[in-house]
């Protein structure tokens, strides 16, 4: 996420994967139908409440990194060897989403952060391990970035079965490890600059 001089907000992404990944561009309008894809029976039934555009992976209709008309934006990145999601059970499978329906029912249902956070906190969707057309054997392991028309941003991880929370002030998100790993790796970085460093001299020997 970048911030512009006249207070907008701009994010992008990049996409490094060892395989290609067939996209297309699709525009999703008010009132459309979904049911997200679990394991065996359909999942969580919903209609969209906010238009939305984005980018699709191999023909399966849901928004992977997109844009509703609120300005809601929202990306998935990879979390290999991290994500875990929830096991379905009868009790909880008119909750179910898979890696990918949850980006789109996020951008279609929500305005802002806050109420992304808050439909979470209450339990409204769960994350199915569901195996996805084009992603191999295994459910895509994946973790959000999702951001709002203000700047606010929130990073979003399926971590040993349950949805855990980041409030992201830095704006961005990267693949694994998980996002509380990344905030404290950046110290390692503290010293660095883009200014050279002085000459220093030990015991006669001068280095720079």
């Amino acid at each position: 996420m970048l911030r512009t001089a006249d207070g907008g907000i701009v994010h992008g992404r990049t996409l490094e994967f060892g395989t290609p990944i067939d996209t297309s561009i699709v525009v999703v309008p008010r009132g459309y139908g979904f049911a997200g894809k679990a394991p065996g029976e359909p999942g969580l039934k919903y209609n969209a409440k906010y238009a939305a555009v984005g980018s699709i992976a191999f023909d399966n209709l849901a928004i992977a990194d997109g844009m509703n008309e609120k300005g809601l934006a929202i990306g998935a990145f990879y979390l290999p060897t991290f994500a875990k999601y929830t096991e379905i059970t009868d009790a909880n499978r008119s909750k179910a989403l898979s890696p990918l329906d949850f980006t789109n029912w996020v951008l279609t249902q929500f305005a802002t952060v806050g109420e992304v956070r808050a439909a979470i906190e209450r339990g409204e969707a769960v994350i199915a391990p569901t195996v996805l057309e084009g992603w191999g054997t295994k459910a895509p392991p994946l973790h959000y970035a999702v951001y709002d028309s203000v700047g606010v941003c929130l990073v979003v991880e399926p971590v040993d079965g349950k949805l855990k929370i980041y409030d992201n002030p830095i704006g961005t998100l990267t693949n694994s490890p998980t996002f509380d790993w990344h905030i404290t790796n950046l110290r390692n970085y503290l010293a660095l600059s883009s200014i050279n460093v002085p000459q220093l001299e030990i015991d006669g020997v001068k280095l720079q």
